[in-house]
């Protein structure tokens, strides 16, 4: 379970705390005990910065979701050309409009894990039960 910073420029070698830190890590970790282990290692999913259990990245649409809107010293505005592009006036954004925060959940290393480790839909409620997974 991850949260921001998840790239490079928030990265010296040690990973650099986002100003929202404590409460992210609190969202995270709240998740982590509501998820249980998924009966996967029988552990409960580690969490942490992006930065620091899963890797840094050039251009995370997670840190720039949470901050290009006022960390504009390492979050650039986006410039697209797919599909034509559009006008440069319409990625100008105000100092509060983009602070959302997006949270990483991978719960395999596997892109697609045996299905015998899926779970099923009751299994959301009952933790260690027959249904429970890791999905």
């Amino acid at each position: 379970i991850g949260y921001n910073w998840g790239a490079y420029p928030y990265w010296r070698g040690v990973p650099s705390r986002s100003p929202d830190d404590a409460a992210m890590r609190d969202v995270a970790a709240v998740m982590s005990r509501y998820a249980g282990s998924g009966r996967v290692n029988r552990a409960p999913y580690r969490y942490s910065t992006m930065n620091e259990i899963v890797y840094p990245v050039h251009g995370g649409m997670e840190d720039w979701g949470y901050a290009a809107s006022w960390d504009t010293s390492h979050v650039t505005p986006c410039a697209p050309k797919a599909n034509g592009g559009y006008a440069a006036e319409k990625t100008h954004y105000g100092r509060d409009a983009i602070r959302a925060v997006t949270i990483l959940v991978e719960t395999s290393d596997q892109k697609m894990p045996p299905a015998s480790t899926l779970g099923g839909e009751e299994g959301v409620y009952g933790a260690g039960g027959p249904a429970d997974g890791h999905v």
